[in-house]
């Protein structure tokens, strides 16, 4: 059954509606207050809902959103993110910070990484690719520390339910975190967040933001 999440007007709690209670009494199974849930105007969106008085009108209870541990539906791939995120600027900073300060250390790691790339492929690895890597790696780390930078602020938008795109567009990056690996686990949870952040009921849940 189509339904909306409606914000009480009186404790501001996310309650689920159903559309063919839309312009009827209903009951916030939180703090138990009575309002109108809005009609739909002609351009599909909603009204404001009316609190109204204390005497119970003829009403039935609305439900909660699907609930998380917290009563976000969006805890968990926003915990996840937001893991995702620490790490990935933590790991790819301190790299970052490494390949500006010190270009010579940078260059000794790049050139055992060539000893291992040439050992792991077997075959010959250009003598000047180490100082290739070594010129490239602070825009590398950089880019990626941003890139996990964007996934953190996109965990803070899934808990918060605020700037809606803003969290699609950190869970899509979170996937492409190429730096030490961290695509391992951001490319699942990057996955995870997508797949509820379509759900129309928790895309709904942004519009109070």
């Amino acid at each position: 059954m189509a339904a909306e999440v409606i914000s009480c007007p009186a404790c501001g709690h996310l309650v689920r509606v159903p559309d063919s209670l839309l312009g009827e009494a209903v009951r916030c199974p939180a703090c138990k207050a009575y309002f109108t849930a809005p009609l739909r105007a002609d351009d599909g969106t909603l009204g404001t809902a009316e609190l109204l008085g204390d005497a119970p009108p003829p009403t039935v209870t609305a439900s909660s959103p699907r609930r998380s541990l917290d009563g976000n539906p969006l805890f968990v791939p926003g915990i996840f993110l937001l893991f995702v995120g620490i790490v990935g600027t933590a790991v790819n900073g301190f790299q970052a910070y490494q390949a500006f300060a010190d270009p010579d250390g940078m260059r000794a790691r790049m050139e055992l990484v060539k000893k291992q790339a040439a050992e792991l492929l077997k075959m010959q690895v250009d003598d000047n690719a180490a100082e290739q890597w070594t010129k490239t790696a602070p825009i590398v780390f950089a880019t990626v520390t941003a890139i996990s930078l964007m996934t953190f602020i996109a965990s803070i938008c899934l808990l918060t339910h605020r700037f809606y795109w803003l969290a699609m567009a950190g869970s899509i990056l979170a996937m492409f975190n190429l730096g030490n690996c961290c695509c391992l686990i951001g490319a699942p949870v990057g996955i995870y967040s997508l797949v509820k952040l379509f759900d129309p009921e928790n895309r709904a849940l942004f519009r109070r933001g």
